[in-house]
């Protein structure tokens, strides 16, 4: 994972700055894309093949305790190579992202994939998460499938 920062708090005139406003914008590339939004979770991700295994460009935008993020990158759905694009609003510990997959096919219609995400940090180590996916294109037959789950960080 290879993370830059283009805006930094502590590079921002500080007589331009409000005070309590700290400011940032991160571009990064990470591996194991669809790990990272939790497609795997909820049955929809195969393991990447060499076809389908690359690198995914993302951003966040912060300031306060406001975030926004988005991100593009391949995946592979169900057996076949997608386009994922994601994006999500977060705020102090509750953050949610909308995820959008595409499965283009040379024959047939195109697959769609569509999950929901949210998270909610209770603790510093508890961390309550919900994912639901809906597709009526991706599978031979409408699909939704849904998770919660509890994460511990120790």
């Amino acid at each position: 994972r290879a993370l830059g920062s283009l805006i930094n708090p502590a590079t921002v005139d500080p007589a331009t700055e409000p005070a309590g406003q700290p400011l940032s914008l991160t571009l990064g590339v990470q591996n194991r894309y669809a790990e990272g939004l939790r497609l795997g979770a909820v049955g929809l991700v195969e393991p990447s093949t060499d076809s389908t295994h690359g690198l995914a460009l993302g951003g966040a935008f912060g300031i306060n305790d406001w975030q926004l993020t988005g991100s593009y990158g391949r995946a592979n759905l169900m057996g076949e190579a997608a386009d994922v694009f994601a994006a999500g609003v977060g705020y102090g510990p509750m953050s949610a992202r909308l995820v959008y997959g595409h499965v283009p096919r040379a024959s047939g219609p195109s697959g769609d994939v569509l999950m929901f995400s949210t998270d909610l940090a209770a603790m510093s180590w508890l961390t309550l998460e919900g994912d639901v996916a809906v597709s009526d294109s991706l599978a031979s037959e409408p699909l939704t499938v849904g998770r919660v789950g509890l994460r511990l960080n120790f």
